[in-house]
């Protein structure tokens, strides 16, 4: 007979599990779903949590079951700076605007987004050779802003409102890992120096996205994201007013520079480490493309580019944690679960599970054949998410990824700083905690 609830490490008075998991959040989860099985109950403060390790009961959560779920509170926590965008809507509304934001991402809309991508890479490499090192994330965070900037916009971003938008999204990231550490969230009338930040950044975002808003419905569609979120109507002819047109735009810009920049600085730092494996996407670069660019035609032939791309996600995903609160009593792995109880599942876990991936600590792009795609469990593998709530924007930043990678490396190899290590800070996503210092080495031509 399975047991009434699933088994829960020791904990302490009030706090429960809370200060180990602030600790670690990356390897105490880990550690808790390697000692306790695929179901493990934890206490974070007051909340009741489940984590959830297979990839047949993270399936049914985000697939089977996805209607008993919704976003959890700490992903609600989010609405402070995405109001109801595709991340933190819900019910009907979601759904409404899933359809309205949907054709902006169909494959022969974001072929055309591809010479953008290369371009705006090129643009920003180019001045690498003059210096001797730079922080890679830094350098990933406005070659991926620029790049969302003009594929969602039609039109270069001024400096000042690069700053403005990448500087106030870094702020609100730690912002949001501060409330997941503590568990504690201050209204914003409260006027801590925390709260008196993030108000004055989302003013500042707020009008940055508002006047650019404001821009394209006067100047009528050009062919960008933002212009066909001005003019998609629903089934009764009705679209999006300018709250909504905000919280999407806003939501892009987020979901759509961050995670492709983090992803970025991990697989150009784990590069740096396996040299091996460097040697073989430079002879796939040099063998494809000779001396010329990359193009949305060369995808289909950059298969190992593709793969250190996609082994880069499993060891370090940019996303590296998903939560859910059940809102009706069900069960999973053959547990009950009471309504309003949390549940969360962790990518960095389930993707370094030995029972899936041979080797998992491993960087081994080389795994990802056909053959190992098509035995591995649904959701062994899920950087993007999955079900009905999957990341809108999965194939864009799946083509934006490759082709940077290309670009990038047709050209340098980069190198740590000596000294340098990679500190992770996950919050939202995975970031360096304070930057990543490499050099760039030109290579011979």
């Amino acid at each position: 007979m399975t047991p009434q609830k699933p088994p829960q490490p020791p904990g302490i008075p009030f706090l429960g599990h809370l200060l180990l998991y602030a600790r670690d959040p990356l390897e105490v989860p880990r550690r808790w779903a390697r000692d306790y099985g695929d179901v493990v109950h934890l206490r974070l403060g007051p909340e009741d949590v489940y984590q959830i390790n297979h990839p047949d009961d993270i399936e049914q959560m985000l697939v089977k079951d996805f209607r008993k779920y919704r976003k959890d509170r700490m992903t609600r926590t989010l609405e402070e700076l995405l109001g109801k965008g595709l991340v933190t809507s819900e019910g009907d509304f979601w759904k409404r605007q899933r359809r309205l934001v949907n054709p902006g991402f169909h494959r022969d809309r974001i072929k055309g987004y591809a010479e953008v991508m290369v371009s705006e890479t090129r643009a920003r490499i180019d001045g690498w050779g003059e210096r001797s090192e730079f922080d890679v994330h830094d350098e990933m965070m406005r070659i991926t802003l620029g790049i969302v900037a003009s594929t969602l916009f039609g039109t270069d971003v001024s400096q000042q409102d690069a700053d403005t938008i990448g500087s106030s999204i870094a702020f609100f990231m730690e912002y949001h890992l501060g409330i997941a550490n503590t568990g504690i969230r201050l209204p914003h009338w409260i006027p801590t120096p925390g709260n008196r930040r993030a108000v004055k950044a989302m003013a500042a975002l707020d009008e940055v996205i508002r006047r650019y808003i404001e821009i394209r419905r006067a100047s009528g569609d050009t062919g960008d994201l933002l212009s066909m979120l001005i003019s998609a109507v629903d089934d009764e002819g009705k679209g999006m007013d300018s709250e909504q047109l905000r919280d999407e735009a806003l939501t892009l810009i987020t979901a759509g520079h961050e995670t492709t920049a983090v992803s970025m600085t991990m697989t150009l730092y784990l590069l740096s480490q396996h040299p091996e494996v460097e040697v073989k996407l430079h002879e796939e670069l040099d063998r494809v493309l000779g001396d010329r660019q990359a193009t949305f035609e060369d995808l289909a032939q950059l298969t190992y580019t593709e793969q250190v791309v996609t082994e880069s996600m499993r060891v370090l995903p940019p996303v590296w944690g998903i939560g859910r609160e059940a809102i009706e009593d069900t069960e999973i792995g053959g547990y009950p679960i009471k309504k309003g109880a949390q549940m969360f599942v962790s990518q960095w876990t389930v993707h370094r599970d030995s029972r899936f991936f041979p080797d998992p600590e491993a960087f081994k792009p080389e795994r990802w054949t056909p053959e190992f795609k098509k035995q591995l469990p649904h959701y062994a593998y899920f950087p993007f998410g999955g079900g009905p709530r999957i990341c809108v924007g999965k194939r864009f930043a799946m083509m934006e990824a490759v082709l940077l990678l290309a670009t990038i490396s047709r050209r340098y190899a980069l190198r740590l700083l000596p000294g340098e290590t990679l500190d992770l800070m996950p919050s939202v996503t995975i970031r360096p905690r304070n930057g990543l210092r490499m050099v760039a080495q030109r290579r011979p031509t």
